[in-house]
């Protein structure tokens, strides 16, 4: 599998104008690595400790992503919840702002959270009422 998707990325990375790529220069150069998850998020798994840019392009690409990142930034995780709220059940122990950001566009997305926070709960609970 790990072939495939190395292969998926060279393709696409040739298409981009970028043919000489091999695992090495991936796994280095920022903006190969940012090209490579702007044509598939998944491949971020395949990157060793990828950048704040690396990851932002990520989870622009799919929320999805956000559950392959150790330890993402606040900025990223916010990255993630605006792009899909459900991105909130992949972060371990969110920020409150980032639990609002949540919460503020999807009220179902509190369910993910394992201890919201207060004014997220709240918020929550207003836009359910509102909308129900």
């Amino acid at each position: 599998m790990k072939r495939n998707i190395f292969k998926s990325v060279v393709t696409g990375l040739v298409l981009l104008g970028l043919s000489e790529v091999s695992a090495a220069s991936l796994s280095s150069d920022n903006d190969k690595q940012i090209a490579a998850v702007e044509q598939n998020y998944y491949l971020i798994q395949e990157i060793e400790n990828p950048g704040k840019e690396v990851q932002l392009a990520a989870v622009k690409q799919s929320f999805h992503a956000i559950k392959h990142i150790k330890s993402p930034s606040k900025e990223v995780q916010l990255a993630a919840v605006e792009q899909d709220a459900r991105a909130i059940k992949f972060i371990e122990n969110p920020d409150a702002d980032v639990q609002i950001a949540a919460v503020t566009q999807s009220y179902h997305s509190i369910k993910y959270i394992e201890n919201p926070d207060r004014e997220a709960a709240r918020l929550a609970y207003v836009n359910f009422m509102r909308d129900n």
